[in-house]
């Protein structure tokens, strides 16, 4: 499997188990069986959980910025982040 594949793979693990079974309960080897890895294998790609979320917010916040170059310069500051975010979460729904 490849290298982007197998990271893909821990993040969806990550966020479906974190929905599921809340934050607090989720655990680096609850992540690791769902991606059908090892806990070391998770380590390999994330430090901990919470590095696997933000890799998640950090793409959210990197396509917003990209969309935010098709906004209308005239929007106020508050309506371009809200147009690109808007654009971003209907594109990943």
């Amino acid at each position: 499997m490849r290298e982007r594949d197998r990271r893909d793979q821990l993040i969806d693990a990550t966020l479906g188990l974190c929905i599921r079974c809340g934050y607090e309960a989720t655990t680096v080897e609850q992540i690791a069986a769902a991606a059908e890895v090892t806990p070391p294998d998770f380590i390999r790609y994330f430090a901990t959980k919470d590095a696997a979320l933000m890799a998640v917010i950090d793409a959210v916040l990197q396509a917003a910025a990209t969309a935010l170059r098709h906004v209308d310069p005239a929007a106020s500051p508050e309506q371009a982040l809200l147009i690109a975010h808007t654009e971003v979460l209907i594109a990943i729904t």
